[in-house]
């Protein structure tokens, strides 16, 4: 038998199944022949808010996060004031795509980090102060429960009751998630959560986490901390280092993008895992980014926003980015968030300018 014939088989084999594979990506792991990564990405227009209505004497309003959901806009805010102390219960607004206010809620607590959207049910994720004048955290956030349909707003978790903050959601099931609960600085873990009933699980033990991601299609959940670890079957399976701390980090199909800094420089990186073993491939470092970014994964694309620079970089399913497109933004050191309608328009929303830019992906 030619074994270096063979071999040569098996590897070109096994590449075509990594690239039918990653191929296969999407937002929310179902099956279409849109999913290419031969596409384009180009600036569109941009949606205004008008805010007037919802301004408080004290505080102001900074844009956290949106989703995209059955037509329509879901945008997250925080008031805070002049020492970024948040002043008021989280605002979250129901628009068009024109920038319409349809509906508007309060969640149940303050200091909104992250919502998310399940069985149409919005979640709102509140950390209150995060810091207070004596440099601790009081633990005074929760979680809030909006139904859409109905506009029915109930508290889900408060965090008195577990002594953490939420910081992040990632579901597994309509029911069933992983929960990033915040104590304090570098003080931050992994639970299993019940968003029915409230129940809280026991911590997983990683501990000091900065960012999770649960990937449906293996059917593991990804955590940034002071190493980059692959949970799954209830046991750490895997976990290398990058060069740099961790800070975000996003798994979808065969691929696990990360952004990492030391506050001072940035980089990008990706691990390929098919799921067919507990290792993964390998872990690749991409290239340099801005120091203060953070990784997305929306309608089948990789992306990467960077916060200081005000860049949109769209990334190529292995990683390699092939677009870097200005946010247009007249703050230094913005935040952003993104969503997608499935359609090929890419909604991202600027903390600062209170504004949501909108790119169409094409095909190319």
């Amino acid at each position: 038998m030619d074994f270096k014939k063979l071999k040569t088989v098996f590897v070109a084999a096994f590449l075509l199944m990594v690239v039918a594979f990653l191929a296969g990506c999407s937002e929310n792991n179902t099956d279409d022949d849109t999913r290419k990564f031969d596409r384009d990405i180009a600036y569109a227009r941009t949606i205004p808010l008008d805010l007037s209505a919802f301004e408080r004497e004290g505080s102001r309003l900074f844009l956290q996060d949106i989703k995209w959901h059955k037509g329509k806009i879901y945008a997250a805010l925080h008031y805070l004031d002049i020492s970024f102390q948040p002043t008021a219960s989280s605002l979250i607004l129901e628009i068009d795509e024109t920038g319409n206010i349809l509906r508007n809620f309060e969640s149940n607590f303050m200091n909104v980090e992250q919502i998310q959207i399940r069985n149409n049910n919005l979640f709102v994720l509140d950390m209150g102060v995060v810091m207070d004048e004596n440099w601790s955290n009081p633990i005074d956030g929760g979680i809030t429960r909006i139904d859409l349909a109905s506009g029915q707003i109930t508290t889900v978790l408060d965090a008195k009751d577990v002594g953490a903050d939420p910081q992040q959601i990632e579901f597994i099931s309509d029911s069933e998630a992983y929960l990033l609960l915040y104590r304090g600085w570098g003080d931050a873990f992994v639970v299993r959560f019940n968003v029915d009933n409230g129940n809280v699980g026991e911590n997983i033990g990683i501990n000091a986490v900065s960012a999770i991601s649960y990937n449906a299609y293996t059917n593991a959940l990804w955590i940034a901390g002071d190493k980059i670890f692959k949970y799954s079957g209830g046991n750490v399976v895997f976990d290398t280092t990058s060069r740099l701390p961790t800070r975000s980090i996003t798994s979808a199909g065969g691929a696990t993008l990360t952004t990492e800094s030391d506050f001072s420089s940035g980089y990008y990186g990706v691990i390929y895992d098919l799921g067919l073993s507990t290792t993964p491939i390998k872990y690749y470092e991409k290239g340099a980014i801005h120091n203060d970014a953070q990784g997305n994964f929306v309608d089948g694309n990789f992306f990467i926003l960077e916060n200081g620079n005000d860049n949109l970089i769209f990334l190529t399913a292995d990683g390699d980015a092939i677009r870097k497109l200005p946010l247009k933004t007249s703050n230094v050191f913005n935040h952003f968030s993104v969503s997608g309608n499935g359609n090929g328009d890419i909604f991202v929303g600027s903390k600062n300018d209170l504004t949501i830019a909108v790119f169409r992906v094409s095909e190319k």
